[in-house]
């Protein structure tokens, strides 16, 4: 009696949350959305946006460090592997990583 009971309180429990988890993930995508929305597309300025090339080993390891440990490594919105970052880490040691630097054309930053 008292495993029927408490089975059907995990099943009540599991209905419950379920609900909150999709809703979750559908404020995630309409914040993304709107993040996006919000962004200023300046691609037809490229050519006039100032570029730097950051070849330092040790700033480019501090980056990509920080970007581990917070778990913010992205690929297109997702997050990497951690075999990808294993592999990453290595082209890191090896100095074969170089990071882009661009100014943002509408705004001075």
């Amino acid at each position: 009696m008292k495993n029927s009971l408490s089975n059907r309180l995990l099943i009540l429990l599991f209905f419950l949350a379920t609900p909150s988890l999709f809703a979750q993930d559908e404020l995630i995508a309409e914040l993304e959305k709107i993040y996006q929305s919000l962004e200023y597309n300046t691609i037809a300025y490229d050519d006039l946006k100032n570029r730097w090339l950051l070849s330092d080993p040790k700033l480019i390891r501090e980056i990509y460090n920080r970007f581990v440990v917070k778990g913010a490594l992205r690929r297109e919105g997702e997050k990497v592997s951690i075999d990808e970052i294993k592999e990453r880490t290595q082209d890191i040691y090896r100095g074969e990583i170089v990071i882009e630097l661009r100014k943002r054309y509408y705004d001075d930053e």
